[in-house]
């Protein structure tokens, strides 16, 4: 069985937004995934985005995420999307 990283780093279009996952989801989603293919996203006007910030980043945070690739999925990452840069090194 594939492992999710390893079918998502296979195609580069692909991205998760973090606005509806659960703890239990986050925690897998970010031990899995290239943390350049999670960009951030709050659930509003539902839920706050302080929460969502708060809680996507602690997940993160928890699996070995520092420095670089936390601040590729709060945003850095969307930013070089939408500019059409060239996409971070995850």
């Amino acid at each position: 069985m594939a492992i999710p990283g390893d079918v998502v780093a296979e195609a580069p279009n692909i991205f998760f937004d973090t606005s509806w996952w659960l703890v239990s989801d986050m925690l897998t989603l970010f031990g899995t995934v290239p943390p350049g293919r999670i960009l951030y996203a709050s659930d509003m006007p539902y839920g706050s985005a302080r929460f969502s910030a708060l809680r996507d980043l602690r997940c993160a945070f928890q699996v070995g995420l520092e420095g670089e690739m936390l601040r590729s999925i709060a945003g850095e990452q969307l930013a070089r999307i939408v500019s059409g840069d060239d996409l971070g090194p995850f």
